[in-house]
C-alpha cells in the first residue's frame, strides 16, 4: 500500500487527553490499516504552550520519537526533557504526558500498539 501526502488525514484536537491548546496530527496509518496490531501511527505537532494531558494506556503501549523541538514529558511520576532523536515508551498500565514548554513547535512520531486483545 502506498499513501500519498494528499491522502493522509489531518486532525486538530483541542485539550487532547485534558491537555492545553490545540495539537495537530497527521495520521500516517489509520487504525483499520494496522492489521489489528495498533490504533495510531501519527506525526504530531504541539505548538508552544500546548500539551497532551496525563493519561493511562490500558491494553496498549505508546512510543514517542522526538523529531524537532524540546518535549517536557511525565513518565509515571518522573519528569524529564526529550530532545530530537530521543524516544520514550509508555507501557501497558502506565501513565504519561507530553508538553511543549519552549518557543518552537514540538514535532514527534507517536505509535500506539496493542499489547493484548482490546
Amino acid at each position: 500500500m502506498i499513501k500519498r501526502a494528499a491522502e493522509l488525514r489531518h486532525a486538530s484536537e483541542t485539550a487532547l487527553r485534558g491537555g492545553e491548546g490545540t495539537v495537530e496530527m497527521l495520521h500516517l496509518v489509520e487504525k483499520d490499516e494496522a492489521s489489528d496490531l495498533g490504533r495510531t501511527f501519527a506525526f504530531i505537532c504541539i505548538p508552544p504552550g500546548a500539551s497532551i494531558g496525563y493519561h493511562q494506556h490500558v491494553g496498549e503501549m505508546e512510543i514517542y520519537h522526538i523529531i524537532k523541538g524540546c518535549a517536557t514529558v511525565k513518565d509515571d511520576d518522573t519528569m524529564d526533557q526529550l530532545q530530537p532523536g530521543d524516544s520514550m515508551v509508555c507501557y501497558d498500565g502506565h501513565y504519561h504526558s507530553i508538553a511543549n514548554n519552549s518557543d518552537e513547535p514540538l514535532e514527534f512520531l507517536a505509535l500506539v500498539l496493542y499489547t493484548r486483545s482490546s
